[in-house]
């Protein structure tokens, strides 16, 4: 997400918050958007938690989905991945991917700016809580 527009860095700080609290024990990749380099990390891990802002605007509480299995589609010919297109970028290059949740956070403010709205900034605790809760669980395999 873009940290300089409000409500669309959400993303980013879970990341960075679970990164500094479980730092040494996870990888943490943080961008502006799926990054083609991420698939070489993600073919390690066992699982995967892809956080992202959603401007949906039914959402007022973070929402975690079980990805599918990424096929070896074709990937889209824009400029930037989605989280299930550098699942599948991961599986055309490296033969497979990680059992993987999107955490979609919810984001009502993206204007320029930064700092988060009251329902991101409640977001990015609960999500950072239920993270801590799947990762303690998962202590014995690789986190990407």
């Amino acid at each position: 997400g873009n940290t300089l527009r409000g409500d669309d860095g959400a993303g980013c700080a879970v990341a960075a918050t679970i990164g500094r609290l479980w730092s040494g024990n996870l990888v943490v990749l943080i961008g502006p958007h799926p990054l083609p380099e991420w698939a070489a990390t993600l073919a390690e891990a066992d699982i995967a938690y892809l956080i992202d802002a959603t401007s949906d605007p039914r959402l007022r509480k973070p929402r975690v989905t079980a990805m599918s299995e990424p096929s070896a589609r074709l990937l889209p010919s824009g400029h930037a991945l989605g989280p299930a297109d550098v699942l599948a970028l991961t599986v055309v290059l490296f033969g497979r991917s990680p059992k993987a949740y999107l955490i979609e956070i919810p984001s009502v403010n993206v204007e320029l700016g930064e700092g988060f709205s009251v329902i991101a900034t409640r977001s990015v605790d609960e999500a950072v809580a239920w993270l801590a809760v799947m990762l303690g669980e998962n202590r014995c395999t690789k986190l990407a």
